[in-house]
């Protein structure tokens, strides 16, 4: 399955709705594709299906709501790609305690402010107003591969990003963390650098603007 340049797959709205995607073939994001976006603050979505993009610009799972992915995502080629992107005061998580789903990321082009990003949550403008609150989860891994990417990221107050899995930094100038804008991290997993003779530049966590690592292992 083929999901077209600046095409959607899925579009959900109203409450209380229900996604359950398990396409076995898999699907393929061209340029600038969403593949499942939801506005449903009260929504439950569960994603079984492997992800690939081909292109640039492309979201996942962009999405309020609940949010489970379960399957892997390839978004290593382009820039700017968003494997799963948490808005409306939602949770979405990578992953579970038995199930451990790779997100590849992309390279970003920093000139033009298209970042590659394996998952982010919240949104702020540019004058500094909170638009929108969200809350990341990872139990899997995050291939940080190419330069200027990004594992995590969260913005605003109320924003959360917590990793429990692994976030993998081998591209230039990668960042494993990133928390703006008053939002919160932690950390109760791995991020490490990945023998790379280019690996230079790679932050584990970056903390901007109010934002902090609360804790860094379990209590």
């Amino acid at each position: 399955m083929q999901i077209g340049d600046s095409s959607y797959g899925y579009v959900i709205k109203g409450t209380g709705t229900k996604l359950h995607t398990n396409v076995a073939s898999g699907v393929t994001l061209g340029d600038d594709a969403v593949y499942v976006y939801s506005s449903d603050t009260t929504g439950n979505i569960t994603n079984n299906t492997e992800l690939t993009a081909t292109g640039s610009k492309n979201y996942g799972i962009y999405a309020a709501g609940t949010v489970t992915n379960l399957a892997n995502m390839n978004f290593g080629t382009g820039v700017g790609n968003v494997g799963m992107y948490s808005i409306g005061g939602g949770t979405a998580t990578n992953g579970s305690t038995t199930v451990s789903p790779t997100i590849t990321v992309s390279g970003s082009d920093t000139v033009n402010k298209l970042y590659g990003i394996g998952m982010a949550a919240g949104y702020v403008n540019n004058a500094g107003t909170l638009v929108s609150t969200g809350n990341i989860v990872n139990y899997g891994t995050i291939k940080v591969e190419k330069d200027n990417g990004i594992g995590m990221f969260a913005t605003g107050s109320g924003s959360t990003a917590t990793n429990r899995g692994r976030i993998e930094l081998s591209g230039k100038k990668t960042i494993g963390m990133y928390l703006d804008n008053n939002a919160i991290g932690y950390n109760y997993g791995t991020i490490t650098t990945v023998p790379n003779p280019t690996n230079d530049g790679i932050v584990g966590v970056v903390a901007s603007n109010g934002a902090i690592i609360k804790k860094t292992m379990e209590q």
